[in-house]
């Protein structure tokens, strides 16, 4: 239901509009209680109409009037904390909590990776140790001799571990040398996962992802890592 407050310029207007019959506003104009809840049903509007009801030619109307304009105020009040309510509802449910946004910002960070892995090229631990000419009798010691040098990058994935095939020099059987330099510059926050995307992602000094060029412009790379690792200053 809307409430709609007119001066008394506006009374002849709506009393023609509501009765059919035009007329000056005046007390045998008023509409009555009765006339006035069959409009608000009909219409959904109902029009409160603010006039002089002092003296005693208006007795017998007050009591009514005044009984209209409790409904009124007690039905306005009753939507206006519904709003109120409707509001902060609205609110509560958009705004997520600390703990929410939090779960939500991993689970972003979980789909992103994920996605970045599915275009990511990787050999499992017997294929790595194809690749490198080793022995595939026990593939994860071998490679965890490696790993633990900083020779080799690692991605754990479902549990399993994966190496990313841009590092292996497929043609020489070998690592890039690169890669454990670049492990040994690595801040400790740089992660395999983050050290991969930087590699993977197409970077403004080459125009392409810097491990297409591994082997090739080794110099340059470590050049542009050392940059990415700066910390950043301010002021």
């Amino acid at each position: 239901m809307q409430f709609l407050l007119q001066t008394n310029e506006d009374v002849a207007t709506i009393i023609a509009e509501m009765t059919g019959r035009p007329g000056r506003p005046g007390p045998r104009r008023l509409v009555s209680h009765d006339r006035l809840q069959a409009l608000a049903t009909e219409s959904g509007m109902v029009l409160v109409l603010v006039g002089d009801l002092q003296g005693e030619a208006h007795a017998a109307e007050r009591p009514s009037v005044e009984h209209y304009a409790e409904v009124v105020e007690a039905a306005l009040s009753a939507e206006i904390r519904t709003l109120a309510d409707s509001y902060r509802r609205m609110i509560r449910d958009e705004l997520p909590s600390g703990r929410n946004l939090a779960v939500k910002t991993a689970l972003n960070r979980v789909r992103v990776q994920e996605q970045f892995l599915a275009t990511l090229d990787m050999a499992d631990q017997g294929e790595a140790c194809e690749l490198l000419g080793l022995s595939r009798s026990n593939p994860s010691a071998t490679l965890r001799r490696k790993e633990d040098r900083g020779e080799l990058i690692r991605i754990d994935r479902d549990g399993r571990p994966f190496y990313p095939l841009f590092q292996f020099d497929v043609d020489g059987g070998r690592i890039y040398p690169v890669i454990s330099e670049i492990n040994r510059l690595r801040p400790t926050h740089w992660s395999n996962m983050r050290v991969c995307y930087w590699l993977s992602r197409a970077h403004a000094d080459f125009g392409r992802p810097p491990a297409e060029l591994l082997g090739r412009a080794d110099e340059e790379i470590l050049d542009a890592f050392r940059r990415a690792i700066e910390p950043e200053t301010h002021g």
